[in-house]
């Protein structure tokens, strides 16, 4: 016979907040994913007129900038969809009592953090990079 663990009033005060702030946040999320996913259609389908909006416009692409709203789109909704599988779990924790829904709200969390992780060290390198890249075309460019 499996024995159920019950959770004290102070765990669960806390699973509700968790529940709250990750609801909230994940649909903050979802806010500006469709918004970059409209743009980035709209920058994909008009963005080969921008070079009649002045020179600064027509440096860069429409499809580029279509392309980059639509990569920022997919890491807001890898967020989002994070935190809503965070917000589910601790709502079943609260509600079943069950540990079980604990390891799973540990293992979204991980999840998210370990994609914001990757995140950051790739914008990171992308950053050195073009720092370098920076100092190289400088030091080229004063010969």
């Amino acid at each position: 016979m499996e024995e159920k663990e019950q959770f004290n009033g102070l765990l669960l005060g806390q699973l509700a907040k968790i529940k709250r702030w990750t609801k909230f946040l994940s649909v903050l999320s979802y806010i500006p994913t469709v918004l970059m996913v409209v743009i980035g259609v709209v920058m994909g389908v008009f963005g080969t007129n921008l070079s009649s909006l002045g020179d600064a416009y027509s440096a860069v692409p429409g499809p580029l900038f279509a392309l980059i709203y639509l990569a920022g789109a997919a890491l807001y909704y890898f967020s989002a969809r994070y935190l809503n599988d965070m917000s589910k779990s601790a709502d079943m924790a609260a509600y079943t009592s069950e540990t079980n829904h604990i390891e799973s709200l540990i293992a979204a969390t991980a999840k998210l953090f370990s994609f914001w992780g990757i995140v950051t060290a790739i914008a990171l390198a992308l950053y050195f990079l073009i720092i370098i890249l920076a100092i190289v075309i400088g030091i080229s460019g004063l010969g």
